[in-house]
């Protein structure tokens, strides 16, 4: 995963520094898309940002993670993903809201989380929701090792290993193997929650 404080990748005007590799400056260039298309009004018209590696044709999705309001990018083709922080700071920032947009919301976001940490029991096996099995031909279990963020429109993502390979999806789109384990109470705890903050469809 890469990390980044996009303040570190820029000069004293707050453009690109010319310093360092070129491979560092069209990364660097790259994020600084990342930031202008997530921060854009919603429209059809909105650019899709390619990921930046060679011989890759995947497209980048962008979501903003709560509570740290760090900007998630990554690239269902290739799993290369990344985190930008300190992106309010630069020209490519489109959005004058506040860091947090629903403090009361956020905090009890945080809350979750760390009770979510504590009290599951990983890893467990989950399957895909009907919606999304095509998605996931192998049948081999799918096992969550772990909470990784928070996010607007998708709740939780977790961290799911499925023979050799590694998948970040929302906990909404999984069912637990174990309907009756503790896990499945906590977690359906949550999403009940979850579901309420904004009316969401069940």
């Amino acid at each position: 995963m890469y990390i980044t404080n996009m303040t570190h990748v820029l000069d004293d005007e707050g453009n690109i520094t010319t310093k360092g590799t070129k491979a560092g400056r069209l990364f660097a260039s790259f994020l600084a898309m990342v930031i202008d298309s997530i921060t854009q009004e919603y429209s059809e018209e909105n650019p899709v940002i390619r990921c930046y590696k060679k011989n890759c044709s995947g497209f980048i999705t962008t979501y903003r993670s709560l509570p740290d309001d760090d900007i998630l990018w990554y690239c269902s083709e290739c799993n290369v993903e990344g985190v930008i922080s300190h992106w309010r700071e630069t020209k490519w920032n489109n959005k004058e809201n506040e860091v947090l947009e629903n403090f009361e919301i956020d905090q009890q976001v945080v809350a979750w989380m760390k009770r979510l940490e504590s009290e599951l029991t990983f890893p467990f096996t989950v399957k895909p929701q009907p919606f999304i099995k095509n998605d996931f031909p192998d049948e081999s279990d799918m096992v969550i090792t772990r909470i990784h963020h928070f996010v607007d429109d998708y709740g939780l993502i977790v961290e799911l290993q499925q023979v050799d390979q590694t998948h970040y999806l929302p906990l909404c789109n999984l069912e637990i193997a174990d309907r009756a384990s503790d896990n499945t109470k906590l977690i359906n705890e949550f999403l009940s929650w979850w579901y309420s903050t904004e009316d969401r469809e069940l």
